[in-house]
């Protein structure tokens, strides 16, 4: 188990949160013909829950939060280069 040393307490100190280690997935696949390029893109295919940091959402009281990675997106790209 990791530690995200990302708490701030209200006398200045930090805290830890445990966190349990993570892996991500992301695929892409293209095709290009004559001066058309098509492209799919999946990131975060197991659609994984994450933590990428933490935060004092209290103010000047100590509330601990945290910030949630990107969910499962995917992206369609079709380009035409021009000669």
């Amino acid at each position: 188990m990791n530690e995200l040393d990302a708490l701030l307490k209200p006398d200045g100190s930090y805290s830890t949160i445990p966190m349990d280690g993570y892996g991500l997935l992301n695929v892409s696949a293209g095709v290009a013909r004559g001066p058309w390029d098509l492209g799919f893109y999946v990131r975060n295919v197991t659609d994984e829950e994450y933590w990428i940091g933490g935060t004092n959402t209290g103010g000047g009281k100590y509330i601990p939060g945290v910030m949630w990675g990107e969910p499962r997106t995917w992206e369609l790209s079709l380009s035409y280069h021009v000669k």
